[in-house]
């Protein structure tokens, strides 16, 4: 398995970018590539959610921080300094869709060496004494596959509680994927020693590269430059942040709202008007 290099990045959109570019540009050889990265503080909801459902808009205004999504299923995540992200880029293999287990094992095994004990429940969590230390989402194509998640070393869970908390604003019909909530911890809590992001880091990326290191990989100019119009062209854009959101229908007082993006003014009283201006509807 190759190392990929995201020229440390913290960049949300520039790392989203790069898990794509690659699955669908770049041909895995059969152990593939592993990606690690941190963010600056950001929202990543999965593919199929909706922002009403899933953040805080004042809060994440107030704070500056961005918000994406991803082209894998599964909840909205807060990212920060101190999240570490994983992610695996392989050829596509029938038997390892949904299988988090086979790319989780050298995680929980790197957890036990440094004395946590851990476990995968079924929703793909990766637990400790019953608490989420990470979330995990799949993409996969007829080719190729990611499978993805965070690892929760020492988070900012003010933050994370702050970007994520939102009241029920009122939609009474979605098919969109709603995150189921969990009780999170910082692996940091349950360390009986002082490690620090980097030595983190570093042990995760030799557990899972143990015995099938083939080096590491960096993309060139021209890629980078591909990756960054990706980033630009999609993941910071409102089409896909925000009009990729699943039909969902809104009702207050005798007003129905249907996100049909073509129409443009309603007369409703809302008080975190900001999030529906992002959908392109003006308050009145």
């Amino acid at each position: 398995m190759k190392y990929l290099d995201n020229g440390n990045s913290r960049d949300i959109t520039f790392n989203l970018a790069l898990e794509e570019y690659v699955v669908r540009n770049l041909d895995p050889d059969d152990e593939g590539y592993l990606l690690l990265y941190e963010n600056e503080p950001a929202v990543v909801m999965g593919k199929h959610q909706n922002p009403l459902l899933e953040t805080n808009q004042d809060f994440i205004d107030e704070y500056g921080i961005s918000v994406s999504r991803r082209i894998s299923g599964g909840g909205t995540v807060y990212h920060d300094e101190k999240n570490l992200n994983f992610s695996y880029i392989t050829k596509f293999d029938n038997r390892k869709i949904h299988n988090f287990a086979e790319f989780t094992r050298p995680i929980t095994a790197f957890l036990e060496k440094i004395g946590i004990e851990s476990s995968l429940d079924d929703r793909s969590n990766i637990l400790v004494k019953g608490l989420k230390i990470s979330g995990n989402a799949q993409f996969s194509n007829t080719k190729h596959m990611i499978s993805h998640g965070t690892l929760l070393l020492d988070w900012n869970l003010e933050m994370l509680r702050g970007t994520l908390k939102v009241e029920n604003p009122g939609i009474i019909k979605t098919h969109a994927v709603r995150s189921i909530p969990s009780s999170v911890t910082n692996i940091a809590e349950h360390l009986s020693m002082d490690m620090k992001y980097e030595e983190f880091k570093e042990g995760v990326k030799n557990e899972i590269l143990s015995g099938r290191n083939e080096g590491m990989v960096e993309l060139s100019e021209e890629e980078i430059e591909k990756v960054k119009t990706l980033a630009n062209e999609k993941y910071l854009n409102w089409d896909w942040v925000y009009g990729r959101t699943p039909p969902f229908e809104l009702k207050f007082g005798d007003k129905m709202l249907i996100n049909n993006f073509s129409v443009k003014k309603f007369e409703l009283h809302l008080e975190n008007e900001q999030l529906l201006r992002n959908f392109g509807i003006k308050i009145v």
